[in-house]
């Protein structure tokens, strides 16, 4: 066990372990809030709901691993680093609805 205790003493062990959970908790979100709509409004294009999702998925990601993973918030402006972060995140978007719609 000891082993394992000085391994989180690891500043960058811990960062990931942070950084997964951050990945998992938008991975929640984004899956809850595509059910939501999905169940509510059935008549939206998948696509949309996808979008919308990813929406609410990457804004928690932003938010948390801002605030929680890399303490971010002591640096910078949090609206420059959004864009950043959505535009980077949005070419995933892009790359991921594409696929589906062809395959």
């Amino acid at each position: 066990m000891a082993g394992l205790s000085s391994l989180w003493q690891r500043q960058g062990v811990r960062q990931l372990v942070k950084f997964c959970l951050v990945g998992l908790s938008s991975t929640v979100v984004d899956t809850g809030v595509k059910w939501f709509f999905l169940n509510t409004f059935p008549a939206l294009p998948w696509w949309l709901v996808a979008t919308i999702a990813f929406g609410f998925g990457l804004t928690n990601g932003f938010f948390w691993n801002r605030h929680l993973t890399f303490r971010a918030h002591e640096h910078g402006n949090a609206r420059m680093q959004y864009l950043k972060f959505a535009i980077a995140n949005g070419v995933g978007l892009v790359l991921n609805l594409t696929i589906k719609l062809f395959y």
